[in-house]
């Protein structure tokens, strides 16, 4: 109210309008109200504009003060305490404080998983009753954020009704300016009043809302251990929501007090230094705010969103070098013929010590130490570090900002100068230029004379700012943010630098802070600080730090799709980071720029994880061209810096091919390698810079200890495979004795995702000449195929043709080369070819018109009769009369098959499959241990795959083409488990054998067992595999699997196996041993027993087609 009667004053309100709003008119309010009415007349602009400022900023403070009373009961200690109390808890309040500082809208979803992911009892029951409080609390803060608004709105209007009312003091324009005036001060009062209802409509609420706020932080109390998150750091000092930078006018009383400390005659008066300190802030804030997305030039452009919008702090690390007695008692390890020993135990070492010594977060980096060293590898977020904390705090100058981070005890926010050093060349160029001139500063050609020269050079405003910077900084204002000392490209003068900072640091300026960032490479030797400088060292990003990063950007680039995008491109980041956690290799995407690499591939449309040339390629152009750092002539000097960086990727393709060429061992070679590798490739000048600007900056390559080594893994196979590319036919000698070596698989498919970006015709090429190698053994030929196979699914939609020509080619030799082949290299293929999409009979689905994908299974005769005529067979040690006439399911049920029941509308939610079944396992599916599409399904219960061959069987009636063309005429039979001796004749034939493939001892490679147990054979794969992969393991019938892979239930019960009926809960008999099972178990007369409903990752099942079981209840109340 308070606010809409001082505008209505303002702008000419009267007595009666006091009246009106049944407000006590006190002396002073009559007072300020007649003087300002006495201005308003006196149409004097200077009066009027300060006027206006002083009631708005009178009004600002009553609305904060009003806020604090009624919502916090006028006690900013109480304040704070109740918000460290809300944030000082388990993890999810956290993500609360972000929304609240960031004053962005909460993700409840997002709430919801992270306190669900909390640990404590009845989880769900408490978030039902936490919801709806943390929404009142969230929409209190959000109605006073939109009154701050309107104060600013009101701040901007009276400053052009200042500038109208100027224009109308002159007699030619009154006429033309007059209506525009009194409009203005129409959306003014308007404005007003508007944001004095809201203040009521709050003050109403107050109480409520300090229950509100009592009652989330209880309720957040009770969950259990308190766990220190870094959030309650936040408001170590008292809150002023909505406040301005500790109020302008106070705050540049702070710093021109700063200023004026520092002996000798200040220059700039008090109204200068206050406009050079707000143009300088406010250019900060400008110049900082923005994050760009590097990598692949789309036709969208290059997406640029704000910084704070998408940043995610990093983890920091004190480093803890390692002693020297660990060094050497390491060393021992290694072997005392190991020259290189000490080297190797130093780097073991000190790599331990980067993520192992105390953590320090973000939020308590001021706070941790006054003189910091950031180190990490290129693109792990140093340099965003410090231009997140200069913008921070230049936006801390602005109305209704807050600090995301501390402050040291009883300091005031600092002035932030961030300083790239790679621009202090072009300084000390300047310096050479113009001898005998001091370029404006005493200490002219020194880092003390670079940072104020380097300011002025970003911003010309600041151009007349005398000595501005250099008083301020001698009298403690400022955080100094050194970037890149690691850009300072000559070694002497990368050591004279570094004296420079710590001279800077301990003698010029020894009261500001001081932050330096250096890659590890740059960090060493000369140009280590001092104990006084503490390091820390930047950790890899975590899975929910990417995932914090990538939903960030998906909520800038994908309005509309967070969710989906944001899943699909941390599923694509796993799948490329898997592969090297499958061969023990760090991930590829653990930092922030490879993050936003995947990010800017997907935004330019490509499909990850398949398109990794794609990604790669960008990465190598992103790091050797430094695209994160702005295009200038210090830039282009930093990355021709050993040569031009065309040339330098040419190089460092020669150099990756010889390395990888030399197997694991070479992944990290010594000096003399690499000048011998690159030896006649350079010449002996450009060889010296190349290897220097290796050594003291590094980028894809780097030294450490005397070892030359790609930064990572990736980065020399995809070189060395663009090499191979550009090579084309020539390539083919080099790359044919590798294709069945792992180490070179990688190296296989980049070179076909590279060509077949570049050089298309010759991509058809490779992939011909890989998928029939010309003479060459058995193993080799299948490795060539599945490596054809698997290097069209390495690009973006493979054409469905390319792809259904691999499988075929890929399925046939699976079975072909069998015998010639291990069953290692036959995992690998059956995987491939399951991606692929495996086309064989019986063991994927098939699209039946009018119905959703059905199993389709490859039905086997079993008849009753053998070829002679006889009808009996052996069951167990005894003849028994054979089973009539059944139809056998050829493979295990796979999980594609399984799949069709869970997804099928009438499928497993239907509860008529379950009927009259002991137990219903509908609400306990079990997720597939091994997921591949060909492979058995498993961790299925009995009571599970009985369900699912009532609804096949339902299916079957009504889609006759999934029955065997023979009996299809038979109303009465059905599809079911088999009985126990219905699966000991498919499996044993009439003759008795103990292994379906004959005679009675195993054969290695015939099954997928452990074949390891006895020394039975050399083969433990500890997977399943596709199903059909040893056909030399065939029954006389032609079954395949029915000695390992996994258990197959039956449907009889153990104990007494005449019983089968589907409606008891007894032991259940399993039979044909598991992957995980020795040889004795895989024989075909082994009977094995468990209860029905239990799973795991060795049992499974396959069904039948015959007459000679009963339907269950759910099947006879169907009608089948």
């Amino acid at each position: 109210m308070f606010l809409t009667l001082l505008v209505e004053a303002l702008l000419g309100g009267t007595a009666e309008a006091l009246a009106s709003a049944g407000v006590e008119k006190t002396p002073q309010l009559a007072q300020r109200i007649q003087r300002t009415l006495a201005i308003v007349e006196s149409q004097d602009p200077t009066a009027l504009e300060a006027a206006i400022e002083r009631a708005v900023a009178a009004a600002r403070e009553e609305l904060i003060d009003d806020y604090k009373e009624y919502l916090y009961t006028g006690d900013p200690d109480a304040v704070a305490a109740e918000m460290i109390a809300l944030l000082n808890l388990p993890p999810f309040a956290e993500e609360v404080a972000h929304k609240l500082l960031y004053r962005g809208q909460p993700d409840f979803e997002r709430l919801r998983r992270l306190y669900l992911a909390q640990p404590g009892p009845q989880r769900s029951e408490r978030w039902a009753a936490l919801e709806l409080p943390l929404i009142g609390f969230f929409d209190a803060i959000a109605r006073h954020l939109e009154m701050d608004k309107e104060v600013g709105a009101l701040m901007q209007g009276s400053q052009q009704l200042t500038t109208l009312t100027r224009i109308a003091g002159t007699s030619q324009m009154v006429a033309e300016t007059s209506q525009q005036i009194q409009a203005y001060q129409q959306r003014i009062v308007d404005a007003g009043e508007e944001t004095a209802s809201g203040i009521q409509q709050l003050i109403t609420q107050s109480q409520e809302q300090i229950r509100t706020l009592r009652d989330v932080a209880s309720f957040l109390r009770e969950t259990g251990t308190t766990i220190h998150t870094g959030g309650g750091s936040f408001f170590q000092q008292p809150v002023d929501i909505g406040g301005d930078f500790v109020n302008r006018d106070k705050i540049t009383a702070h710093f021109y007090t700063i200023y004026q400390q520092p002996s000798g005659r200040a220059r700039l008066r008090e109204e200068e230094f206050q406009r050079i300190l707000q143009e300088y802030l406010d250019w900060a804030d400008r110049a900082y705010a923005r994050a760009q997305l590097y990598g692949v030039p789309t036709a969208k452009g290059r997406a640029v969103r704000s910084l704070a919008d998408v940043f995610v702090p990093v983890s920091l690390r004190r480093f803890a070098p390692p002693s020297r007695q660990a060094v050497e008692k390491l060393a021992q390890e290694f072997g005392a013929d190991d020259p290189l020993a000490e080297r190797k135990a130093f780097l073991a070492l000190a790599d331990e010590g980067k993520q192992s010594g105390e953590p320090v977060e973000v939020t308590d980096l001021l706070t941790t130490h006054n003189r910091l060293a950031v180190i990490g590898g290129a693109g792990c977020g140093k340099s965003t570090l410090l231009t997140y904390l200069a913008f921070c705090l230049a936006r801390y100058a602005q109305p209704s900002a807050t600090l995301p981070f501390r402050l040291p005890p009883s300091s005031n926010a600092p002035i932030p100068l961030l300083i790239p050093l790679r621009y202090y060349r072009q300084y000390q160029e300047a310096c050479r230029n113009v001898p005998g001139r001091k370029l404006d500063h005493p200490r002219s050609n020194t880092l003390a004379g670079f940072i104020p020269w380097y300011l002025k050079q970003r911003s010309p405003a600041l151009e007349l700012s005398e000595d501005f910077f250099d008083r301020l900084l001698l009298g403690g204002g400022c955080l100094l943010l050194l970037d890149g000392l690691d850009e300072i490209v000559n070694q002497t003068e990368r050591g004279q630098m570094r004296a420079q900072v710590e001279m800077l640091a301990n003698d010029i300026y020894p009261k500001n802070q001081f932050i330096v960032t250096a890659r590890e490479t740059g960090y060493r030797e000369n140009a280590v600080f001092g104990d006084d400088f503490m390091r820390l060292d930047v950790q890899p990003l975590d899975e929910e730090q990417i995932r914090v990063l990538v939903g960030n950007w998906c909520e800038q680039l994908y309005p509309g799709e967070v969710e989906t995008q944001t899943d699909a491109m941390v599923e694509a980041i796993a799948t490329i980071n898997q592969r090297y956690r499958l061969q023990q290799i760090k991930p590829l995407v653990d930092t922030p720029l490879m993050t936003t690499m995947v990010i800017s591939v997907k935004f330019g449309e490509a499909e990850l994880p398949r398109e990794r040339s794609k990604l790669y390629e960008a990465a190598v152009k992103v790091i050797l061209q430094a695209q994160y750092l702005t295009e200038d002539e210090s830039r282009e000097a930093l990355i021709n810096w050993g040569g031009p960086w065309e040339e330098q990727r040419e190089w460092l393709s020669h150099l990756a091919l010889s390395m990888h060429s030399r197997g694991q061992a070479g992944a990290a070679v010594d000096e003399a390698s690499v000048r011998t590798i690159l030896h006649g490739k350079l010449t002996p000048e450009k060889l010296d810079d190349f290897v220097c600007a290796v050594r003291l900056r590094g980028g894809l390559l780097e030294e450490r200890a005397g070892f030359f080594q790609f930064i990572h893994l990736t980065f020399q196979e995809f070189l060395a495979a663009r090499l191979l590319a550009k090579e084309r036919e020539e390539s083919w000698a080099t790359l044919l004795p590798q294709v069945t070596d792992a180490w070179w698989r990688e190296i296989f498919l980049l070179h076909y995702g590279f060509a077949k970006s570049d050089f298309a015709s010759y991509s058809q090429k490779f992939l011909h000449w890989l998928s029939d190698l010309p003479v060459v053994d058995a193993a080799t030929r299948l490795a060539g195929l599945e490596l054809a196979g698997a290097a069209v699914l390495d690009i973006e939609r493979p054409e469905p043709e390319l792809r259904k020509r691999q499988a075929e080619g890929l399925a046939a030799a699976l079975i072909d080369l069998a015998r010639q082949t291990t069953p290692e290299q036959r995992l690998a293929a059956g995987k491939t070819l399951a991606q692929l999409g495996d086309p064989r009979k019986g063991v994927g689905i098939v699209e039946a018109q009018n119905f959703a994908p059905l199993p389709d299974i490859g039905w086997v005769k079993i008849p009753k009769m053998d070829k002679n005529g006889q009808s009996e067979f052996i069951y167990q040690d005894a003849k028994r009369e054979s089973p009539d006439d059944f139809w056998m399911a050829q493979y295990p049920i796979t999980y594609a098959q399984f799949q069709t029941f869970k997804d099928a509308d009438d499928g497993w939610r239907n509860p008529l499959w379950w009927k009259g079944l002991a137990q219903n396992d509908q609400n306990e599916p079990g997720e597939q241990h091994f997921p591949v599409w060909n492979h058995p399904r498993e961790n299925v219960s009995w009571y599970q795959a009985v369900a699912f061959c009532g609804w096949l069987t339902e299916q079957a009636r009504q889609y006759l083409d999934l029955l065997p063309a023979e009996a299809r005429d038979k109303k009465d039979w059905r599809i079911s488990l088999p009985t126990e001796w219905q699966w000991e004749k498919a499996a044993r034939g009439c003759d008795g054998r103990k292994y379906p493939w004959g005679g009675d001892t195993y054969q290695p490679g015939y099954a997928n067992i452990n074949e390891t147990y006895e020394n039975a054979g050399p083969h433990y794969l500890q997977t399943t595999s596709a199903v059909g992969m040893y056909p030399q393991g065939a029954s006389p019938y032609g079954l395949l699997d029915l000695s390992g892979n996994v258990w197959e239930w039956c449907l009889n019960e153990h104990e007494t196996p005449d019983n089968f009926q589907e409606t008891g809960s007894k032991t259940r008999v399993l039979r044909g041993g598991s992957w995980n099972n020795n040889h004795n178990f895989a024989a075909a007369v082994r009977r094995g027993r468990l209860n029905p409903n239990p799973r795991d990752n060795s049992r499974g099942f396959r069904v039948v087609w015959s007459a000679s079981v009963p339907a269950t209840s759910a099947l006879r109340s169907s009608g089948l």
